[in-house]
């Protein structure tokens, strides 16, 4: 069995040997047909093909196929490096946990002010906020409001608290955030190859599968426990993030397997995080590390708010919500976390230095391109007791903090090959609301 376990297809860390278990059956169930394959031995082409694990590419028809071709493939095999986007997706939180820390630095953040009073209506958390401090609020100080027993309408508790400030300074930027740290990963990946060419090359691959496409999913956060609006002294309110308008990140492999990523579900009242410290290389000298070390201090923990599913744990979520809520909530749940919406792919994008010779405007670019996609697809802007467009100058800037943490952070796990030591199964911790 190859190293980490539990993938399908063909070991090929060594030359096969005889009486040597080599194939293993595929533990997952099928979401469409598989891809036809081409057996690198034989040259047979069909759906049932096994794929090599130690570079998730190459497929044969079995062990026999595998045993003859192993002397040719082996010298392709052995200069990849796989990176399972299942196992890595924490670093996501990290780079966004990072750009965070820049963009809130705006006086006009409501982390700046402290929230005297709160009321629900439905699933809007209205807080009311005090004057301007000139300083981000302390995360005990800032709800200044007396404990309530009130529950949201789905039964959570009413944000308050530390937890409350967390999920304030999380709030907003999904378009940004999740465009940002993709198009930030997928040119470190495209720099690692391009650099490595000939020696070594970096594939992407969930559960020994090759990854063919990933990008952000537009569409709806339909089952939150609330969301919070914002009522400032000088008459302004805010919807920071609008979960009729939401983005995450998706993953598609071969196998047509899903892996979804949600950096900015924390204000909707999902208090799940990952400890995003062993992903992080400690002791660079880039911005993004050195932020990072700081934050993770002497215990080594630095927590990223996200949710990272896999089609083992939307299944799971399926049948609690099938259980515990009525049925149409039950399919507004399922329709989030299973991915629906329209997909903007991030991998497609590539820099053509003939027509754009600047690195800087490509990266622009990109951004610019792929967020103007991603809004179009998620419909116009809904403010509560106002309309205004949304500055694409200020949201291109924003989109540019998190991509240069996540580019920063990326580059070097790939260049010293950090990837290698992540932790092979995720843990996800929970906040208390107090």
């Amino acid at each position: 069995m190859s190293k980490g376990g539990g993938s399908s297809g063909l070991d090929t860390a060594a030359p096969p040997k005889a009486g040597r278990h080599i194939l293993r059956d595929d533990p997952f169930e099928l979401v469409g047909p598989r891809v036809e394959r081409t057996c690198a031995a034989c040259s047979t082409v069909g759906t049932t093909m096994k794929t090599c694990t130690g570079c998730a590419i190459t497929s044969f028809c079995g062990r026999e196929c595998q045993a003859a071709a192993w002397k040719e493939h082996k010298v392709e095999c052995k200069k990849t490096r796989i990176l399972d986007v299942y196992t890595a997706c924490p670093l996501f939180g990290a780079a966004c946990t990072v750009a965070r820390m820049n963009t809130i630095k705006n006086e006009n953040h409501p982390s700046f002010h402290q929230v005297e009073s709160k009321e629900m209506h439905g699933l809007e958390c209205h807080l009311t906020l005090g004057p301007n401090r000139g300083t981000p609020s302390d995360a005990n100080e800032f709800d200044m409001c007396k404990p309530t027993q009130a529950k949201c309408p789905g039964g959570a508790e009413v944000p308050k608290g530390a937890a409350l400030s967390k999920m304030v300074l999380s709030d907003g930027d999904s378009f940004e955030a999740h465009v940002g740290v993709l198009l930030g990963f997928h040119n470190a990946v495209m720099a690692f190859n391009d650099l490595n060419k000939g020696k070594k090359r970096l594939q992407l691959a969930y559960k020994g599968s090759r990854i063919i496409e990933y990008g952000v999913c537009v569409g709806s956060h339909r089952s939150p426990d609330f969301n919070l609006i914002y009522h400032y002294p000088d008459g302004r309110t805010e919807r920071r993030q609008d979960p009729d308008r939401h983005c995450w990140l998706y993953f598609s492999s071969e196998r047509k397997d899903c892996v979804y990523a949600d950096c900015c579900v924390f204000p909707f009242g999902f208090l799940g995080a990952y400890n995003a410290a062993p992903y992080v290389r400690h002791g660079g000298d880039s911005e993004a590390e050195q932020v990072f070390s700081m934050m993770a201090g002497p215990a080594g923990r630095a927590i990223a708010p996200m949710l990272v599913l896999d089609r083992a744990a939307n299944r799971q979520l399926q049948e609690m919500a099938a259980v515990s809520l009525e049925q149409e909530a039950a399919e507004r749940e399922m329709a989030h976390m299973l991915g629906a919406g329209t997909r903007v792919v991030i991998s497609d994008v590539e820099w053509d230095e003939a027509t754009t010779p600047s690195y800087v405007d490509y990266v622009n670019e990109g951004l610019r391109s792929k967020l103007a996609e991603a809004a179009a697809a998620a419909g116009p802007v809904r403010r509560p007791g106002q309309d205004r467009v949304l500055d694409e100058d200020a949201s291109l800037d924003t989109a540019i903090e998190y991509y240069m943490m996540s580019e920063q952070l990326w580059q070097s796990s790939l260049r010293s090959e950090h990837f290698k030591t992540y932790p092979r199964e995720l843990e996800m911790s929970l906040f208390v609301m107090s």
